[in-house]
């Protein structure tokens, strides 16, 4: 829903703290029950979302009055929080780091290195934990390129055989000027069989 639908935001999965998976009734997988998962249909294609994920399960946060009683951590100013609302802020703070870190990125380029660095989680999907788990560090340590978002730009059926035929375009930056040679792979969307193939490749 709304505003995590929107194609340019980052829309953030709630994960869980290794020590909680499987343990907590919150964690039986890396990412929690209550997390939104994907995908997203537009314009009758699945587009995966969530973007990525990022810690949202008993967080430490400020307190409001007397609010969340019983779950207090470090003192009576702060309380441990579960929700999309506790990731969310942890994906905020990464994206100022990474724009800091790299100031003539552009908001879609900051989006795109945070999930190229990102670090899948076991036993869960791309539907619910989109690119895996923020890794802060290696997105402004180590990054190679960046994508950008796929975006679907002509859909044709063929009349015949009454198969669509969805082209989609991106572009791949470097930030590394030894990379010379770069091999593109890949996935359908969900909910659609048939084979991806590059037509052409700039």
């Amino acid at each position: 829903n709304s505003p995590g639908s929107a194609r340019t935001a980052i829309t953030v999965a709630a994960a869980c703290k290794n020590a909680e998976v499987g343990v907590s009734s919150l964690c039986p997988t890396p990412i929690a029950t209550f997390s939104s998962r994907g995908p997203l249909n537009w314009n009758g294609i699945d587009l995966h979302k969530p973007d990525i994920a990022a810690p949202g399960v008993h967080i430490c946060a400020a307190r409001w009055d007397s609010a969340f009683a019983g779950t207090t951590c470090f003192d009576n100013q702060h309380a441990k929080i579960s929700g999309t609302s506790m990731a969310t802020p942890h994906m905020a703070g990464a994206a100022a780091l990474v724009r800091q870190a790299y100031p003539a990125f552009t908001p879609d380029e900051v989006k795109q290195l945070l999930k190229n660095s990102a670090q899948p989680l076991p036993g869960v999907t791309t539907n619910d934990q989109g690119a895996g788990r923020v890794n802060l560090t290696a997105a402004i340590t180590t990054p190679q390129f960046i994508t950008s978002t796929p975006s679907i730009w002509s859909v044709a059926t063929n009349p015949t055989t009454r198969f669509s035929i969805h082209q989609q375009s991106f572009s791949v930056t470097s930030l590394n000027n030894s990379i010379n040679t770069l091999t593109i792979s890949f996935d359908l969307p969900v909910g659609v069989s048939g084979s991806a193939v590059p037509s052409t490749l700039n």
